[in-house]
C-alpha cells in the first residue's frame, strides 16, 4: 500500500485546493506553445508547480506528470516510473507503450530518441510532459542528456515543462542556444503591483498602506491564493 502510494505521488498531477489562477501567467503559457521545452524557475513557494498544473486544468490539455527525484540519476528507475505515467495517460494505448532496451538504459543518444519517438505516437497531442523539482536532478546525471533527446524529436503540439528551482538546470545549455526554449522565471512569477490590486479588487479587499502591501508580497512571493489569505490576515478576516 505504501509503494502504491509513493507511485501514485511520484505521477500524479497535483490537485489544486487553495489557488487563484494567474490569467497573465495562463495566457504566457498560450504563447509558448511552439516552444518544445518550457522551463519554470523560481525560488521555493513561488507557485511554478500550481501554475503549471493549473494551466494543464483550465486548457484541458493531457499531461504526463512527473515528480523528479535523486533517484532518477539511475535511468532504470526514470523509465521504469516514466512507462506507469505513459500508461496511465493513455491506458487505451498502454500495450503499445516501448519496453526501454539496453541501449535506452545506458543513455545512448540514438536509442533514446527512438524510444520517445515510439511513446510520442502513444500520446496524442496536445500533450504536457512535466517534470517537477528537476532540480533534483545531479549535474552530472545522464537524465540531462534524456531530455535534451526526448525534446529533439517532440511531435508538433507536444510540450516539455521542466519546473525547478532558482538556477537553471543543465539540460538549458544547449537547448537555449538554438532558441528551442522558453523561460518563466522569477521576474514573471512575481506579483508586481497591477497584479495586487486586480487580486484584492476581485476579493473585495481594501488594500492596506503601500509598505504593508510590500510586506506582504515579500512574505508571500508569487501566488495569488497566498497573497490573498495573508491579505484577509491582516485584516482580521
Amino acid at each position: 500500500m505504501k509503494e502504491d502510494k509513493a507511485v501514485l505521488a511520484k505521477v500524479t498531477r497535483p490537485r489544486l485546493t487553495r489557488t487563484h489562477p494567474r490569467a497573465d501567467l495562463l495566457d504566457l503559457l498560450d504563447e509558448l506553445r511552439t516552444a518544445p521545452l518550457i522551463i519554470v524557475s523560481g525560488l521555493q513557494g513561488a507557485g511554478k508547480s500550481a501554475l503549471v498544473a493549473s494551466y494543464a486544468e483550465t486548457r484541458n490539455i493531457p499531461c504526463l506528470w512527473y515528480q523528479v527525484d535523486p533517484r532518477d540519476e539511475d535511468l532504470a528507475n526514470f523509465f521504469h516510473y516514466l512507462d506507469i505515467a505513459a500508461r496511465a495517460l493513455s491506458p487505451h494505448k498502454k500495450t503499445d507503450i516501448p519496453v526501454p532496451t539496453p541501449e535506452v538504459l545506458a543513455g545512448d543518444s540514438a536509442a533514446v530518441m527512438r524510444h520517445f519517438r515510439q511513446l510520442y505516437r502513444c500520446l496524442e497531442p496536445p500533450f504536457l510532459m512535466v517534470f517537477d523539482n528537476y532540480q533534483n536532478v545531479p549535474e552530472e546525471a545522464s537524465l540531462h542528456q534524456v531530455i535534451r533527446a526526448a525534446c529533439t524529436v517532440l511531435p508538433v503540439g507536444g510540450r516539455i515543462v521542466l519546473v525547478a528551482g532558482n538556477e537553471y538546470p543543465p539540460t538549458v545549455a544547449c537547448l537555449r542556444a538554438n532558441g528551442s526554449t522558453a523561460i518563466i522565471g522569477w521576474q514573471e512569477l512575481q506579483m508586481n503591483p497591477l497584479k495586487v490590486k486586480e487580486v484584492a479588487a476581485l476579493h473585495g479587499l481594501t488594500l492596506p498602506l503601500e509598505d504593508a502591501v510590500k510586506q506582504l508580497q515579500r512574505k508571500v512571493g508569487a501566488w495569488a491564493a497566498d497573497f490573498v489569505l495573508a491579505l484577509q490576515k491582516s485584516r482580521g478576516g
